[in-house]
């Protein structure tokens, strides 16, 4: 029974462990990619799409603007759009590493797109959607993102529980026995 309940107490801890530290940069990666769009980074950075700039929904023939952040600074970038490739000109990000991409949607044809930027051993992904001209007019804003698209907090948040919860069956079990 002894060797029963040491083996239980070192799973618990194991799993504490795990819970509270073996997952955490995890989920901040994860966080980063959810709150700001698709991101797809070669160096580890955290350059990303900004706010309110992904997924955008823009009609035939309309110009749109994707403005990227925490790039390297002062820095050229390729620009190509997707699905049909066409490349842009070459673009530059500023001092503190932001860089603004605006295009026509001239020639593309109506459906989902990419515009990838790469440039500083940094790759970053944005979407866009073209529709019908005149249709854009009608679909109205996209709504904003809010919360998470992470549950790893909820995992470790559970995991941690799980542990609490057998430290407490351990202690209970102690007192019962050394009371009897």
């Amino acid at each position: 029974m002894r060797r029963r309940t040491t083996w239980l107490l070192v799973a618990t801890v194991a799993a504490a462990v795990l819970a509270l530290t073996g997952l955490t940069n995890t989920a901040s990666a994860q966080t980063n990619s959810g709150d700001y769009g698709t991101t797809t980074t070669t160096t580890g950075g955290q350059s990303s799409v900004a706010p309110g700039s992904d997924n955008q929904t823009v009609g035939e023939g309309d110009t749109i603007t994707i403005n990227f952040v925490n790039l390297p600074p002062n820095t050229d970038f390729s620009a190509t759009v997707q699905s049909t490739p066409v490349a842009l000109p070459t673009q530059h990000s500023d001092a503190a590493g932001n860089m603004a991409v605006t295009f026509s949607t001239a020639g593309l044809e109506a459906g989902a797109h990419t515009l990838t930027v790469s440039g500083g051993g940094v790759t970053v992904v944005a979407h866009f959607t073209v529709v019908a001209a005149g249709a854009a007019a009608t679909t109205g804003a996209p709504l904003p993102r809010t919360g998470s698209g992470s549950t790893i907090p909820l995992f470790q948040l559970g995991l941690f529980a799980i542990a609490a919860g057998g430290l407490v069956v351990l202690a209970v079990r102690r007192r019962t026995r050394h009371a009897a």
